[in-house]
């Protein structure tokens, strides 16, 4: 507190600090053929143990009870990126950001235009890999929380540098920083 006048930067986490805190499920779409359904529930399995808003958008968004849920093993959370798993055949099943998919060697270039389309327009990407191969991604959104905007141009007034986090893309984070007026 004694500090605090000497404030010059200000680092402000995305979610459920600018935003609502109650991230939906706005979009889903398969990777290649077949349907995005078999790697969403195999992905909610993953994640239904999760506290993090995405995590618990996906499982709401899937709707099935937890006992009716894939049996997943050996859950994994990788902070900032996402959840990796043992699926019921022993599939590696990764969900979570591009990064994380990358990271394990996972390519999701075929999704890439339509996944920077809905980042443009501040929306959160999570993707979905099985045993190595990208199956589905789904978009997110978690609305500006109201008076987010105000109480970063006091921040700015107050001439503190204020800076985002956050474990979305790029393209998402610009598009939320352009809402509270953050460069």
């Amino acid at each position: 507190l004694d500090r605090a006048g000497r404030v010059t930067t200000a680092l402000l986490s995305t979610h459920a600090t600018l935003t609502e805190d109650n991230a939906e499920v706005v979009e889903s779409h398969a990777i290649g053929e077949g349907t995005a359904q078999a790697a969403l529930l195999l992905a909610a399995a993953c994640a239904h143990e999760s506290t993090h808003p995405l995590a618990r958008a996906l499982v709401t968004h899937v709707a099935v009870p937890p006992h009716e849920l894939p049996t997943v093993r050996r859950i994994t959370e990788v902070p900032g990126r996402g959840v990796r798993g043992s699926g019921p055949n022993g599939e590696l099943i990764l969900v979570g950001s591009r990064q994380l998919l990358l990271d394990e060697g996972t390519s999701v270039a075929s999704a890439e235009t339509e996944v920077q389309r809905a980042e443009a327009r501040a929306l959160s990407v999570l993707f979905i890999a099985i045993d190595g191969k990208a199956k589905a991604w789904v978009a997110l959104r978690d609305d500006v929380r109201a008076g987010a905007r105000a109480a970063v141009q006091r921040l700015i007034d107050l001439d503190i540098d204020v800076q985002l986090l956050s474990g979305d893309h790029r393209g998402t984070l610009e598009a939320l920083a352009k809402l509270v007026d953050v460069e």
